[in-house]
């Protein structure tokens, strides 16, 4: 389908807002830039994404901890105009407050009286898994596969998953991210309340020199001129 209402988007000036089955490999998408959002929430990157975002879990102890993601839908982020719902993703570092997806792992603990030895290669503090295979559901099934619905009208097909493609500004796989108005540098991205009264409804966090990307369902891409409502 025609990506053309891309060069429609507007990025504005920012508003200030106060904060209030099968094989282990077919979990992920094989190809290109892209999150495989499974049914009972699970999000899986490709690899190919890890790798050019840098989304890959490090040891505690590293300075450099990589990065995690901001999803949220257009809608709610109001420095950014599209003709028609998104959804967005910002890639932001692991260590600020509430990001939405690989932000956050456990790691190795020194074995405690009765438990079996560290196996060789495994130290202390290293992540408890990959990027690549943890697959955390929490906000997939909380905030992600309704969102998917809303915007998008798309649902888990019958292998019981939607892959989301990362698209840039030129409409191709994340060549160039959307820039804030020359001279800006931050921007409030909005956060989904889940709990209380409250639940479902935005609040908004400061994120610096933000990389912003459209996730788009690929099957809209290929069913060629399908647009979501």
């Amino acid at each position: 389908m025609s990506l053309d209402f891309l060069k429609d988007i507007k990025v504005d000036e920012p508003v200030a807002k106060r904060s209030g089955g099968g094989s282990r490999k077919a979990w992920n998408p094989t190809e290109g830039l892209a999150i495989r959002v499974w049914k009972d929430g699970g999000v899986f990157p490709s690899e190919t994404l890890i790798d050019l975002f840098d989304l890959e879990y490090q040891p505690k102890a590293a300075v450099h901890q990589g990065k995690g993601l901001d999803v949220f839908p257009s809608a709610q982020a109001t420095f950014f105009k599209a003709p028609k719902p998104l959804i967005l993703i910002n890639v932001v570092d692991k260590d600020k407050p509430r990001i939405d997806l690989f932000g956050q792992v456990g790691y190795v603990t020194e074995p405690q009286e009765g438990e079996p030895e560290l196996e060789e290669g495994v130290n202390v503090g290293d992540p408890t898994t990959t990027v690549f295979d943890q697959g955390a559901k929490t906000f997939g099934a909380k905030s992600l596969l309704p969102m998917i619905k809303e915007v998008y009208d798309v649902e888990p097909n019958e292998q019981g998953y939607i892959d989301l493609v990362v698209l840039g500004q030129d409409g191709t796989d994340a060549a160039q991210p959307f820039a804030l108005p020359e001279g800006k540098t931050f921007c409030h991205l909005p956060k989904q309340i889940s709990r209380g009264e409250a639940a479902g409804t935005p609040i908004y966090v400061k994120r610096e020199y933000p990389r912003l990307y459209i996730l788009y369902p690929a099957t809209l891409l290929e069913e060629g001129g399908k647009e979501p409502q």
